[in-house]
């Protein structure tokens, strides 16, 4: 599944108790220097490890805050993750050793990230977002998709007379075995938490826990979620077992039962109907762009003329089609060879449309909210898709990128011209007009369209 890891304990120093995992004691953490807490694990031997980060800035401008980790000196196959922000207070968990730099996940993501629950939903200090699944090419980030009618669960919420902190527990990460702690328990382990906190600690109304929102009302089965892809229940749990297909973490894992949020498995299957975009042209074939397609078959088509019309007769029992089609897909592979990589032709490709849009802004050749291209431009475009289809979502975000930048022309101006320079290009070469609006909306950046719905 996704790289979203899930800390198996608490610190009890954390401000922010990740909900149905133990607290384990972090006092002989350095918890408020983050160079003496890379320093546990930093060249200490026996693949021990150790890393900070401080200075963070959003936008060129800096905050307080900072981020360390390190293998635990008491028992190093656990790693704890420090991350520590001015104005949001402090959050401490220890992960498995084998996640590697957890805290780059939350460090070097954009916009900025402060905690992650229920499976990567993550908050930016105001509202609560989906796990990040569809890039946006026109800003190289994760498109950000804010969950609606959202409330965040804190710790004072959760304390009543009913949470006894004499029954809670804490453990020593020496003898730690992970282990999920159900609902009552962990409640009683919470108020002990909260007794034990410093007089000068985050209020309790400010320490965040989980988030709750309608999504999770129903969530889908691993059998429904295979029904909502389009696969069979037996290959979604190979992709889980192999850690293949990006398959998004669950939002719950009561009872030993995986179960997902219905609006992260759209995200995931417009994700994997975006990164596989080229078959929409394709009319599905797999691995096969739009021009070597219709390059096979008429290369296949010809050559099955030629065989019926020959004075030499095939072999008995030869089928003419079938030895078409393979000698076609031969001469295809041959006259379709790349003389220049896709990379070099992407470049070029938004060189020339670059130069388009700004002398379209010079000669005020602006006939609505988009910029006119020349037909060469429109073929231009045209052709670059049917040869690399899958890399046009990157071409088309640099270009909306760079325009708006350097050239200051708004991203969806930039977005319209495009998308009508390249159905008139497609246009041209014989492509339907449907194919090409559902292609044109999964190459074109997220943030540059509503989402379509997926039943």
């Amino acid at each position: 599944m996704s790289r979203e890891y899930i800390p198996i304990a608490n610190g009890t120093s954390t401000d922010h108790p990740y909900p149905n995992i133990p607290f384990v004691d972090d006092t002989h953490l350095p918890l408020d220097d983050p160079d003496a807490i890379e320093a546990m694990g930093r060249g200490v031997g026996d693949g021990r490890w150790g890393r900070s980060d401080t200075g963070a800035s959003i936008n060129g401008e800096r905050y307080g805050a900072w981020a360390a980790t390190t293998n635990d000196e008491k028992n190093p196959k656990y790693v704890w993750c420090v991350l520590n922000d001015a104005d949001y207070g402090r959050s401490v968990l220890l992960f498995h050793a084998a996640v590697g730099s957890i805290h780059d996940d939350y460090w070097f993501e954009r916009p900025r990230t402060f905690l992650r629950r229920r499976g990567g939903y993550w908050w930016n200090g105001s509202d609560w977002y989906r796990p990040r699944q569809v890039i946006d090419w026109s800003t190289e980030t994760y498109d950000a998709r804010q969950v609606r009618k959202s409330t965040t669960i804190l710790a004072a919420d959760l304390l009543d007379s009913t949470a006894d902190p004499a029954r809670g527990k804490v453990y020593q990460v020496l003898t730690l075995e992970p282990h999920a702690v159900d609902t009552g328990q962990w409640r009683h382990d919470l108020a002990r938490w909260a007794r034990s906190r410093a007089i000068d600690s985050r209020p309790l109304d400010q320490c965040i826990v989980t988030v709750e929102a309608p999504e999770f009302d129903h969530l889908l089965t691993l059998d429904e979620v295979a029904e909502t892809v389009g696969i069979e229940a037996s290959t979604l749990r190979a992709y889980i077992t192999r850690d293949e297909a990006d398959v998004p973490t669950p939002q719950d894992t009561s009872g030993g039962r995986m179960r997902w949020a219905k609006p992260v498995i759209n995200d995931w299957v417009e994700r994997r109907r975006r990164d596989d975009v080229g078959r929409v042209l394709s009319r599905g074939s797999e691995d096969l762009s739009p021009h070597l397609q219709a390059m096979w078959d008429l290369m296949s088509k010809n050559l099955e003329n030629g065989l019926r019309r020959s004075p030499t007769p095939l072999k008995r029992r030869e089928d003419p089609h079938r030895v078409a089609r393979e000698l076609g897909w031969t001469a295809a592979l041959v006259a379709d060879k790349p003389q220049l990589s896709a990379d070099t032709l992407r470049m070029t490709v938004e060189y020339a449309v670059l130069y388009n849009l700004r002398d379209g802004l010079r000669e005020e050749r602006w006939p609505g909210d988009y910029c006119g291209f020349p037909p060469q431009i429109e073929q231009l475009l045209g052709w670059f898709v049917q040869r690399h289809p899958g890399s046009t979502p990157q071409l088309f975000g640099s270009i909306i990128q760079v325009a708006k930048h350097d050239f200051n022309v708004g991203e969806a101006v930039t977005a319209n011209s495009l998308r009508r320079a390249t159905r008139s290009g497609l246009a041209i070469a014989g492509f339907e007009e449907g194919d090409v609006d559902d292609y044109l909306h999964l190459a074109l950046p997220p943030s540059m369209q509503k989402p379509r719905s997926v039943n």
